[in-house]
């Protein structure tokens, strides 16, 4: 049984698509939140869904990721200060941004996220 994790971006997803919200977290699973994703992405028309949710999506309350990446200036400064971080919320990858560059290693056991991701 894959293990749940505590998210706010579906509540905050559902909401922008006009379904009712109960709460504002819930737990699912990594499989379940991406299968939720991939299906909003394709019935919405938005393959680039991924990219275009952070400025779309209002949250009642944020986890700390995503105060550090609104705390930056730009893209390139919320990677700066989030790649050393990466591991806290997939363990075992490691990740660097310098050089305008993204670079993430995930073990081979490793579960690899979803495109829209």
């Amino acid at each position: 049984m894959e293990p749940k994790v505590a998210t706010t971006l579906i509540p905050a997803l559902r909401r922008l698509c006009g379904a009712p919200v109960a709460d504002d977290t819930i737990e699912l699973g990594l499989t379940e939140i991406e299968r939720e994703l991939e299906e909003i992405a394709e019935e919405r028309g938005e393959p680039a869904l991924g990219l275009t949710l952070p400025e779309r999506l209002v949250f009642s309350r944020y986890e700390l990721f995503e105060l550090a990446a609104r705390a930056s200036s730009d893209v390139g400064a919320a990677l700066h200060r989030l790649a050393p971080h990466l591991h806290a919320r997939v363990p075992g990858v490691t990740a660097s941004f310098g050089d305008r560059a993204f670079r993430a290693r995930f073990p081979a056991r490793a579960r690899k996220p979803s495109r829209v991701l």
